[in-house]
C-alpha cells in the first residue's frame, strides 16, 4: 500500500484503507489519503485508474467494501450522501429536467450563501462573469444548454450549495483553452477565499498541474504517488507518473540500456528524458549510442522536438530540436541519466 505522506494536520477529508471491488476486479484498493481544509487536490491517472470511483465513494454514492472515511473530523462511512457536507460536479452533467438554475440561485440567496461569499471578498456577480453565465441561461431549461454551458452550470450549482467540500469530475472538460484557464483560476481563488476543500479530476493532467496544490496519482485502483506538482514532475516515483506528466514522452531505452533490464520479464524498465539525449553523425566516445534515422520534427504548444527511429528495433525516440539535424546518426546518452523502474512500476 502507498501511504499518503501528508503530515497529520486538520483535514477535511481522510481516507483510511479504502477498497472497493466491482465484480472480480478492484476499482479501488487500500487507498489512504488526506486532504487539508482549504487544499486543492488533483486526482490524475489513465482511463480506468479509479478516479471517478474514488470521488463517488467520498460523496457516499458508492459504499467501500472496507476502510473508513472521515469528513471534517466526523466518521462518515455510513453517513447518507446529503448529510456529508459534499457537493459534486459529475463527469456527465446531471440536472432535473425542466428545472432552470434560477431555483438553485434563489435557494442559495435565501440560505445566505452570497452574504458569506461577500464577507470573504467573493461576489456572485464576479463568479457569473468569469463563468460567462448570463441571466438568460438561468431561466433556460438545463437540457437545452450546450455542452460548455452545461459544464459551467453544473459547477455553478455545486458552488451554490456552499458545502465545506467540493468534488469535481472533469469540471473543465468541453471548455476551450482560454475558458479552461479562466475557470481554473476562478476555482483556485474561490477555494482560497472560502477555505473549502476541492478534489478535482482533471480531463488533462496539465490542468491539474496548473490548479492543484498537490496531486494524487492513481494506477489500476492503487495510489502510487502524491506530492506537489513540481515534486512529481522532477522526481516521478512511478513510471505511470512519467507517462502522465512528461511531454515530450521520455525515451524507452529498456532494450538498449547498459545493464540487463527487460520490462516484459519483470526486471525493470529504463526511461530517459529527451533533454538528456543527443544525435551525432558519429558515436560519442564513453557514451551509450544506437543508430537512428530522422523521422520528423514535431511541435508542442511549448516547444519543438525531433523524433528518430532506431535502425535496429524501429523504436521511436526523441531529442531536443536543433538546427540542421543529420538525416541519420547515433543517438547517445549517459548511463547516469537513465531512470529505472521495477516490475511493479516503482522507481528503483
Amino acid at each position: 500500500m502507498y501511504d499518503d505522506p501528508l503530515p497529520q494536520s486538520p483535514a477535511s477529508i481522510e481516507l483510511k484503507g479504502i477498497s472497493r471491488r466491482v465484480g472480480r476486479h478492484f476499482s479501488l484498493e487500500n487507498i489512504s489519503l488526506r486532504v487539508r481544509q482549504g487544499e486543492i487536490l488533483g486526482l490524475i491517472g489513465h482511463t480506468g485508474a479509479g478516479k471517478s470511483s474514488l470521488l463517488r465513494v467520498i460523496a457516499g454514492l458508492d459504499a467501500p467494501d472496507s476502510g473508513d472515511i472521515d469528513l471534517g473530523g466526523i466518521q462518515a462511512t455510513r453517513t447518507l450522501p446529503h448529510k456529508r457536507g459534499v457537493a459534486m460536479v459529475f463527469q456527465r452533467d446531471v440536472f432535473y429536467p425542466g428545472q432552470p438554475l434560477e431555483r438553485d440561485r434563489l435557494e442559495a440567496a435565501r440560505a445566505g450563501v452570497f452574504d458569506r461569499w461577500r464577507a470573504v471578498g467573493i461576489s456572485v456577480e464576479e463568479i457569473l462573469q468569469e463563468l460567462e453565465f448570463s441571466e438568460e441561461l438561468f431561466s433556460q431549461p438545463p437540457e437545452t444548454l450546450s455542452g460548455g454551458q452545461g459544464r459551467r452550470a453544473s459547477l455553478l450549482r455545486a458552488m451554490f450549495r456552499d458545502t465545506p467540500i467540493l468534488l469535481a469530475d472533469e469540471p473543465l472538460a468541453g471548455l476551450d483553452l482560454w475558458t479552461r484557464d479562466r475557470v481554473a483560476r476562478l476555482l483556485w481563488r474561490f477555494v482560497r477565499a472560502t477555505g473549502k476543500s476541492l478534489v478535482v479530476v482533471a480531463h488533462e493532467p496539465v490542468e491539474a498541474v496548473g490548479l492543484a496544490d498537490r496531486l494524487a496519482v492513481l494506477h489500476k485502483g492503487r495510489l502510487v504517488q502524491t506530492g506537489r506538482p513540481a515534486e512529481l514532475t522532477s522526481k516521478p516515483g512511478h513510471r505511470v507518473v512519467v507517462s502522465l506528466l512528461q511531454y515530450p514522452p521520455w525515451n524507452d531505452l529498456t532494450k538498449f540500456a547498459s545493464s540487463k533490464s527487460k520490462d516484459s520479464s519483470g526486471l525493470e524498465m529504463v526511461l530517459i528524458p529527451p533533454a538528456n539525449c543527443r544525435v551525432d553523425s558519429e558515436p560519442v566516445s564513453e557514451m551509450m549510442a544506437i543508430p537512428v534515422r530522422m523521422l520528423r520534427r514535431r511541435w508542442s504548444i511549448a516547444d519543438s522536438f525531433l523524433e528518430w527511429v532506431s535502425s535496429d528495433t524501429g523504436e521511436v525516440l526523441r531529442t531536443p530540436d536543433k538546427v540542421d539535424p543529420p538525416a541519420s546518426g547515433w543517438l547517445s546518452w549517459e548511463e547516469r541519466d537513465e531512470v529505472r523502474f521495477g516490475c511493479n512500476g516503482q522507481r528503483l
